[in-house]
């Protein structure tokens, strides 16, 4: 039988596929580069975000990339957990992910002037504009 291919999965969007696959090879210890990051974004776009913090937290005992605070901000931010969206975001590298998220923990916040700081700090590009226009229907 053919193996299934982790590709097919995400570029169907069927998350759950994904996760079961990577769970497969998880517990099989199959070596997958990033498997971990892998399943923590399936989990993340299947709406599981404290699985995806927990595979975040595992990946960040192997691997060195300051990044995955970034994303694990987005899961606290999607489980409406502002505070700690906001203390993850701020142990992630600068990047444009980690200013956006600052700018929508601070609005829900109702910090005033996180808000301008991160405002400033929003460029011309797609997800920025994207995010600076979301701010007005929240």
């Amino acid at each position: 039988a053919l193996r299934p291919i982790l590709a097919d999965f995400l570029n169907n969007c069927d998350y759950v596929g994904a996760i079961t696959l990577l769970e497969f090879e998880r517990k099989a210890r199959e070596e997958r580069p990033h498997l971990l990051m892998w399943l923590a974004f399936t989990y993340f776009h299947n709406g599981d975000y404290k699985k995806a913090i927990d595979a975040y937290d595992d990946a960040l005992k192997k691997e060195s990339d300051l990044s995955i605070h970034a994303y694990k901000a987005c899961c606290f931010y999607a489980l409406t957990q502002y505070q700690e969206a906001e203390d993850s975001a701020k142990l992630a590298p600068d990047s444009t992910l980690k200013t956006r998220i600052l700018f929508h923990t601070a609005h829900k916040k109702n910090d005033e002037s996180a808000m301008m700081a991160q405002h400033q700090a929003l460029s011309d590009s797609k997800e920025d504009q994207l995010c600076l226009a979301a701010i007005q229907y929240l």
